[in-house]
């Protein structure tokens, strides 16, 4: 059963940010950089808690006061994109939409908004679920820039109240945040990151080097979680490409008017759309559970959170059950394991020379019952359900 807590964010959990930049001028900013202190000039983006707003008018009949959207051609539509409410604030969960298209896909209904917090799949992050004026949403995709809500059944109304799940939500903020703090760990042993992906039980990064030690990939892990101990701010930059220059990213995007830049502060920054925990504290344990060399690439799985801590779990229970029956503690548990693998296998070398010295008694009988055809001897038997490989040894 789920918490009742984890359904929805904590209150004390909630910020609600809103975003603008205080002034036009630029400002000098001390970072710090790998291994050296050096200084940009940016222009600052600082969050503030908005004051409260009133959603309805006394004269509003009770509805929402939303901008009105007409249906119109693709082009008019594509010049009214989409408000995107999670980029701001990750925690919003419940919000009020227009509708300005209904759509099937696959054979499904489907409809855009004039605004969502719905996350749509993309950049490696899997899209968000929840409901749309009660009915399921099944999918969530980007489809030429417009955010499409595919439904488990038909909706009415043209407004619609939407819901987001708060567990899968918060799930990849744990994630896709922790991605980014590993990754920043491992640039800094000489890999970038190719891509990487969220998947529905453990994440992945593709890194462009083939020879990571264990040694250094738990260095990258230590890294990694003592700035989720720090519980460090995770700030959201929006600026332009000339702007975006002066930051240290990894790698520069192209073909955007603005820049959504998540920093992690002081200690990473990454161009990225997607949903994001606003303290690093949030993020909770990182763990690497598994490497694979692939040529000159290193792919890694790993786990945040929740994930890592249900990981740990069933693997100490896992652990503490072999122990009692083998009845040693956990630490003891590798040497116990070695003796009973040998004892096996001593095991096993005396059961093949029995089965050996078997295979020749039974062979000197079929022999001695052989028939005399010509000059040779013909041994006839037949052996039902008799392993081939044992009938195979019989013969030599």
């Amino acid at each position: 059963m789920t918490p009742s807590w984890m359904k929805r964010p904590p209150s004390g959990m909630i910020r609600r940010f809103s975003s603008m930049v205080t002034s036009r001028s630029a400002f000098r900013r001390r970072m710090v950089g790998i291994g050296t202190s050096w200084a940009v000039s940016i222009a600052p983006i600082v969050y503030h808690r908005p004051a409260r707003r009133p959603n309805r008018l006394p004269d509003s009949g009770g509805h929402d006061i939303l901008p009105r959207c007409r249906l119109g051609p693709r082009s008019e539509r594509m010049a009214m994109a989409t408000e995107r409410l999670y980029y701001n604030d990750p925690f919003l969960l419940s919000f009020t939409a227009r509708v300005v298209e209904r759509l099937v896909v696959e054979g499904r209904p489907a409809v855009i908004l004039d605004r969502t917090a719905f996350y749509p799949t993309s950049g490696g992050q899997p899209d968000d679920r929840g409901t749309l004026g009660g009915i399921p949403v099944r999918e969530v995709r980007e489809v030429e820039g417009e955010i499409v809500h595919i439904l488990e059944g038909e909706v009415s109304g043209d407004v619609l109240p939407g819901e987001v799940e708060w567990k899968r939500r918060f799930d990849h903020m744990q994630q896709h945040t922790g991605q980014h703090i590993l990754s920043q760990a491992l640039e800094r042993r000489g890999a970038s990151t190719s891509s990487f992906h969220i998947g529905e039980e453990v994440s992945t990064i593709d890194l462009d080097r083939g020879d990571f030690s264990p040694q250094e990939l738990a260095e990258a892990e230590d890294e990694a979680n003592a700035v989720v101990f720090e519980d460090r701010p995770v700030w959201v930059h929006w600026v332009t490409p000339e702007e975006a220059s002066q930051f240290p990213l990894r790698k520069l995007p192209a073909g955007h008017e603005r820049v959504r830049i998540v920093e992690v502060e002081g200690y990473d920054w990454s161009p990225c759309g997607g949903t994001h925990c606003t303290r690093t504290g949030q993020v909770g344990p990182i763990r690497i559970v598994h490497s694979e060399r692939r040529g000159a690439e290193t792919r890694i799985a790993f786990l945040c959170g929740w994930r890592a801590l249900r990981d740990a779990r069933w693997k100490h229970d896992m652990l503490t059950r072999l122990g009692l029956f083998l009845t040693v503690g956990i630490p003891h548990l590798p040497s116990a394991v070695a003796r009973l693998a040998a004892t096996a296998e001593e095991a096993r070398k005396a059961l093949e020379q029995t089965q050996q010295a078997l295979l020749r008694y039974e062979a000197r009988e079929l022999y001695g019952q052989a028939e005399s055809v010509g000059r040779a001897r013909v041994v006839r038997a037949v052996f039902p359900g008799r392993p081939w490989e044992e009938v195979r040894r019989l013969a030599r």
